[in-house]
């Protein structure tokens, strides 16, 4: 602090400009970082992902063929290896024992962070559930235009800020999972631009629901039914 006093005046002066100069370069480095992440361009959806919205192969609960609740495990890792743009990582030949359960784990060759699931029903036989998830690039209102309405909500698993949220075509077969903020009074809102990260298939009805995905019977009190674009209560356990 002496040697700062004991400079002349024009020295002090440029050093607080030096100074001055520094802080503004960082500050202007840091905005245009921030302005480049937040407006950088939304990744297309995947091909597959896009022609499933268009021209889907066979409707829900039916993805590309496999029907969970009708085709075997052994026939969905077959199927899903057919897909040229799939890379099973557990099967065809193989899927991965679970004990009871079987599954079949594989990614998309177009997008790696991209990948879903097949998992057996407790005797290994038929599929129980199908799904896919990680970044979808796709938003509600895109799959409710193809597919139309969820019929129930089911919000629960709040933790860092999101709550897991599932809304679920419960005739039809389908959940799409969003994870939407809770609000203080402990409700999400569900919006048609909420993105959609996680898409799963189930044997339509509350008793194929709550089969594919070990559910006891005492959760269907939280599932409320779709209200359209609103807030919705998360459960407490």
């Amino acid at each position: 602090m002496s040697k700062f006093l004991n400079m002349n005046k024009e020295m002090q002066i440029l050093l607080c400009m030096t100074i001055v100069l520094l802080f503004f370069a960082i500050s202007a480095c840091e905005f245009v970082s921030i302005f480049t992440n937040s407006f950088k361009p939304t990744p297309p959806p995947p091909d597959w992902l896009t022609d499933w919205l268009q021209d889907p192969v066979c409707q829900p609960p039916c993805w590309y063929g496999i029907t969970p609740g009708i085709t075997t495990i052994t026939d969905t890792a077959k199927i899903l290896g057919e897909l040229p743009w799939v890379k099973i990582e557990f099967g065809p030949g193989k899927p991965l024992d679970m004990g009871p359960d079987l599954r079949v784990e594989w990614s998309s060759k177009q997008q790696n962070d991209v990948g879903g699931f097949a998992f057996s029903d407790l005797e290994g036989k038929m599929t129980a559930s199908l799904g896919f998830r990680g970044t979808l690039s796709t938003q509600l209102e895109d799959i409710f235009e193809t597919f139309g309405y969820p019929t129930d909500v089911f919000a629960s698993d709040c933790h860092a800020g999101i709550c897991h949220t599932e809304l679920i075509y419960m005739s039809s077969g389908m959940v799409l999972y969003i994870y939407p903020p809770p609000d203080w009074r402990g409700f999400i809102k569900v919006s048609p631009d909420a993105k959609v990260e996680e898409i799963w298939f189930f044997p339509p009805g509350l008793e194929g629901y709550l089969a594919a995905f070990h559910r006891s019977d005492n959760l269907q009190e939280w599932i409320v039914a779709w209200e359209g674009y609103t807030k919705y209560k998360v459960a407490i356990w």
